[in-house]
């Protein structure tokens, strides 16, 4: 056994750029003898050998290994001082099959499983309660297996166990069970690979019984690619990454299985993929690049191509935000009512506890988490909750003063002491402001509490998981004492519990003193209230007609007159700005909008619509349906598509020094797009991934209006027509400019008022009864014997 110092050995692969120094490389090499010596010891006071591969017999199982002794994964590639010295040992003391060397717990299977589901119901073309009903019996199934073997049991070993003992009925359970174990041995396919990517490519396809020339064509790429890959001689490069994750389904892998060990010549996260459109602000050499490339990890290049661009594209958008604050935030240091620059442990901690709910408990293997994972837009939600109430435990004149520097995550274990003082706080502070007689909370405040309590939860909490925190608590005058602190160092756990009981009993306490929410009918609120509310779109495309009568030639009349036929659109079928941005016209009729019959169709494909699966687009029980209506001429507007489309549209697009048509697109709705240095078409939306040649995908086109467009021109238009001015005494008073989402609810509302039917109310905006019965049911006529008595009159043409 070979665990000397010598650092003679062969030496490591040099790093690229600056060399590692001698005394480094010792030292690396003297941490590795000590990890091992210690491992050596472990395995003989436990009088077993090194873990032996399950799956391939007489070889070690090296993630096993990773995991027991803490290296990191590239000490142990092949050739390595460390594999060395593991290899060796167990040829000492021999190989062991450890219990539960499948690498997977019962608990963390059904995390796995679940989310296999999911996201294979997601594509499924099924409805949501069928959908619903498959993920409930999967849950049910593996509930079973945890209340039958516990949640720390090997699960291969549990669910077999299980089949065993159900004899020959339970057919539902006997069926999601063997689904389990056909989804459990495609997660363990991809344990026992090699450390390369062209080693595990090519064990990979051996244990898949795949042929080079039958795998590349069923990936769809050429072979000479693939026998490089396998061989060595090249690798994969940012842009044929989607090949490597069909290559890991072709093997029956695990998502990122391959694309986690595809290393990238090059500066590694320096050099930034080219194909990714970054914004303006992180061009090469800003400060914004720089802090970029640092705040990013460093296999980012490693990793998926939409795991990776969405990560990126997520870090640009974190640091304008941050960017944009820090004027807000120097004036805003010392404020009574929140904490806006952090201390540097609490932003350590806070890192922690995001980086625990962002990542996956299947990848760490230690803890274990509950729900959803938190996504970027839920870290920075919770954390400015977090800023309010910790604002409120620092400000001057509070019942607690504490220094900012003084406190830590840990102290939330006392939410329930503190937490009463906040929402009352709040509560004071909400009555104050808006000059009422009595205070309320609002469901954001209590949601915060939510939170709180969830980390706190026995088993699967983050603070319940974490009992080496407790010695980062501090006494706080008027807070936390040191009999309070040496108590809850005794028992965490026990703390944790009771934190955990504290918080559910003020939830309940405050729940009935929640205020709704803001009502998202205020802007067009009396409109919806009176007793025609169609009648306020014919005066909003009246007003647009009579508007463009005034204005004559010239790009302002073209733009004039594609803003025309967008309302006109909207006023009749409320699509949102999502498809809308998507629509297509082409002279060939190939389009969504079509010349037909001298008039004007909308043909849409269903799976453009936010909600494709809906009951609007189902026809029987097996078949579904595309969006197809004709639009109806009301105020001119058969004319002023006929003028947008054969005019309107090319003025827009056309370089405005050389006259020449900017581009090529079959966008209905069109912009005058911006252009670089070298006069080239930039789309201006920032997050938009370009294809692998470089170019835009057609969804994303330069001369297409994007949503956010299409938005800010409804609103410029309804603000115009409809908005409520006072001192003029122009538009529908209380009205203010709205977006396109409340068309919806002005057709949904007019229509239900003129027919008295929910279903007619449905079809008017694409969606299904239930829905609109909840959303607009607070509108439903009074007068219903009026109403019958009216439709007597139409039948019997008395009126």
């Amino acid at each position: 056994m070979s665990l000397g110092l010598n650092v003679q050995g062969t030496p490591e692969r040099p790093t690229r750029g600056r060399r590692r120094p001698l005394g480094s490389l010792a030292t690396l090499r003297m941490a590795q003898c000590e990890a091992i010596r210690t491992y050596r010891q472990r395995l003989l006071d436990e009088g077993r050998g090194v873990p032996e591969n399950p799956q391939r017999l007489g070889e070690i199982c090296w993630w096993q290994v990773r995991r027991e002794t803490g290296l990191p994964q590239s000490q142990v590639h092949s050739g390595q001082f460390a594999r060395r010295e593991i290899q060796a040992l167990a040829r000492e003391i021999g190989l062991t099959q450890v219990v539960g060397i499948d690498g997977i717990s019962t608990f963390r299977f059904k995390e796995l499983a679940i989310n296999g589901r999911s996201q294979t119901l997601s594509k499924a073309p099924e409805d949501q309660s069928s959908n619903r009903k498959k993920l409930s019996n999967l849950r049910w199934a593996l509930n079973r297996v945890i209340k039958s073997t516990g949640p720390d049991a090997c699960a291969r070993a549990a669910i077999e166990t299980l089949l065993a003992d159900l004899g020959d009925g339970s057919g539902s359970l006997r069926a999601e069970l063997n689904w389990c174990l056909r989804l459990l041995t495609t997660y363990e396919a991809g344990q026992d690979l090699p450390e390369s990517f062209a080693s595990a490519l090519r064990t990979a396809l051996i244990k898949a019984g795949l042929s080079k020339k039958k795998a590349a064509k069923q990936v769809g790429m050429t072979f000479h690619t693939l026998v490089a890959w396998v061989g060595g001689r090249a690798a994969p490069r940012p842009f044929s990454m989607h090949l490597v994750a069909r290559l890991e389904a072709a093997c029956r892998l695990a998502p990122g299985t391959l694309a986690s060990r595809v290393r990238f010549s090059g500066r590694g996260k320096g050099a930034l993929p080219r194909e990714l459109t970054l914004p303006p602000e992180f061009a090469p050499g800003t400060p914004l690049r720089r802090r970029l490339l640092r705040e990013l990890p460093d296999d980012i290049m490693a990793r998926g191509t939409a795991q990776r661009d969405a990560l990126i594209l997520g870090t640009c958008q974190r640091l304008l935000d941050e960017k944009g604050r820090e004027h807000h935030v120097s004036h805003t240091i010392g404020s009574p009512y929140r904490l806006n620059v952090w201390p540097e442990r609490l932003e350590r901690e806070w890192g922690e506890l995001a980086r625990f709910k962002g990542e996956g408990a299947l990848g760490r293997g230690t803890d274990r988490r509950e729900g959803k994972l938190w996504r970027p837009g839920t870290l920075r939600i919770l954390k400015s909750a977090l800023s309010s109430i910790l604002g409120f435990m620092t400000k001057p004149g509070s019942p607690y003063s504490v220094k900012a520097e003084d406190l830590t995550l840990t102290h939330l274990v006392f939410a329930g002491r503190f937490y009463n003082s906040y929402l009352t706080f709040r509560s004071d502070r909400n009555r104050t402001a808006k000059k009422l007689k009595q205070g309320y909370i609002t469901t954001a405040e209590v949601s915060a509490l939510w939170m709180i309590r969830s980390q706190l939860k026995p088993g699967t909490g983050w603070l319940a998981q974490r009992a080496e925190l407790a010695s980062r608590l501090t006494p706080v005058e008027g807070f936390v004492t040191q009999e309070d602190i040496a108590a809850v160092q005794a028992d965490w756990a026990g703390a944790c519990a009771g934190a955990h009981r504290d918080c559910r009993s003020l939830i309940k306490s405050y729940q009935r003193h929640v205020a709704p929410g803001r009502d998202s009918h205020e802007p067009v609120l009396p409109i919806l209230s009176s007793p025609e509310p169609l009648a306020a779109l014919h005066t909003l495309n009246r007003g647009m007609e009579q508007e463009g009568e005034a204005i004559t030639g010239g790009i302002h009349a073209a733009m004039h007159l594609r803003d025309r036929v967008l309302v006109g659109v909207l006023s009749q079928f409320p699509l949102r700005p999502e498809t809308l941005s998507l629509l297509d016209y082409t002279s060939d009729g190939r389009g969504h909008l079509r010349r037909e019959g001298g008039g004007w169709k909308l043909r849409i494909s269903r799976f453009l619509f936010k909600n494709p699966w809906s009951t609007y687009f189902r026809v029987g029980r097996t078949t579904w349906k595309d969006f197809e209506e004709d639009i109806q001429d009301l105020c001119g507007l058969h004319d002023a598509i006929a003028r947008y489309v054969s005019q309107g549209r090319d003025i827009i697009r056309r370089d405005r020094h050389t006259g020449q048509l900017i581009g090529h697109t079959d966008a209905l709705f069109v912009v005058r797009p911006r252009l670089d240095a070298e006069r080239r078409p930039v789309r201006r939306e920032r997050e938009v991934v370009r294809l692998p040649n470089g170019e835009l995908p057609p969804a994303a086109d330069a001369c297409r209006m994007c949503p956010d467009a299409i938005d800010n021109q409804v609103r410029a238009a309804t603000g115009r027509h409809l908005a409520g001015r006072a001192n003029a005494g122009t538009g529908i008073p209380d009205v203010r400019a709205f977006p396109p989402l409340d068309f919806r609810h002005i057709v949904a509302t007019g229509v239900f008022k003129a027919t008295d039917s929910w279903s007619a109310a449905a079809d008017a905006i694409q969606d299904d009864v239930a829905m609109v019965r909840a959303t607009y049911g607070r509108y439903d006529s009074s007068d219903r014997r009026g109403t019958i008595q009216n439709a007597y009159k139409r039948a019997y043409r008395l009126g």
